[in-house]
């Protein structure tokens, strides 16, 4: 096999990113999986593992779930957790961890969201920056901006 430092910081990123995605579908929604929407996903995922552990298909079948506009994120998150049991992912994990925000980034929230309705957009950035600089990741929603600890 040929080992890239690369490769591996690419895996991990995807991986954050999947996990983010989790923990996001699962906030946003209190829907659990409905059939109809993700039952064809289901079935090609287990049989491409029926088919000699064939994960390179399993992991497409995830990625095009993971983009399917036609399914809930309720029905995305449970299969994703579901299929975790075989891929030993710990896609749940950002999920799981509690999230509380320090008072510190909570007035730098505010702050930003301040300097944002101000039209201060080099203030908003550098907020911004400073939040991600504490690792914590910063998203702008219709509510104003959100945050979450950086996996």
């Amino acid at each position: 096999m040929d080992f890239e430092w690369d490769a591996l910081e690419g895996a991990n990123s995807r991986l954050t990113t999947l996990r983010q995605r989790v923990a996001g579908w699962r906030e946003n929604s209190r829907v659990g999986f409905e059939p109809h929407e993700g039952g064809d996903f289901d079935r090609r995922f287990r049989d491409a593992l029926a088919d000699d552990l064939d994960m390179p298909q399993a992991l497409v079948v995830l990625n095009e779930l993971v983009s399917a506009p036609g399914v809930s994120d309720g029905s995305k998150a449970a299969l994703l957790s579901s299929w975790d049991a075989v891929l030993g992912l710990d896609l749940d994990r950002l999920a799981r961890e509690p999230t509380e925000i320090p008072d510190s980034v909570q007035a730098l929230v505010r702050e930003r969201d301040q300097a944002r309705a101000a039209k201060d957009y080099a203030r908003s950035d550098a907020i911004r920056d400073q939040l991600t600089a504490m690792d914590w990741e910063v998203m702008d929603t219709a509510e104003g901006t959100k945050v979450r600890r950086r996996a």
